[in-house]
């Protein structure tokens, strides 16, 4: 499986327009812009976005430090509660990150996704093997 490793813009960061007014919003981003490296790093680790497929052919997308762990997990039935009865489920995508808040904009992204767009980042993803 190759890794990818996606540019984010900013307006992904905080999209939820439910909890945050326009205006919040413009003072949020404001406030990101002028201290970039205190927002940009949540922790020093890499984070992942990762897509496993479930034994219904579902789709689950997640975001881990560690995704073989966070697989054994799920395995388990420790994971995600919207997976627990869809066992076993196996990695079919995955994408690096240098920060969780990165990661965590590009799974929101994802999760938004049609399933046929999903598959078709996993299939383009998986020519490259």
């Amino acid at each position: 499986m190759q890794l990818l490793e996606t540019p984010i813009k900013l307006s992904k960061l905080c999209s939820s327009k439910e909890r945050l007014g326009a205006a919040s919003l413009r003072v949020l981003r404001k406030h990101i812009r002028s201290n970039p490296n205190k927002h940009a790093m949540k922790s020093s680790k890499k984070w992942y976005v990762y897509i496993v497929q479930c034994s219904d052919e579902s789709l689950y997308t997640g975001i881990s430090p560690d995704v073989n762990a966070r697989l054994k997990k799920h395995n388990l039935g420790l994971g995600a509660k919207a997976i627990r009865g869809k066992l076993p489920v196996k990695l079919v995508y995955q994408e690096l990150y240098n920060n969780q808040i990165a990661a965590a904009a590009r799974e929101r992204e994802i999760k938004s996704w049609h399933r046929k767009y999903k598959l078709k980042l996993i299939e383009t993803a998986n020519q490259g093997k």
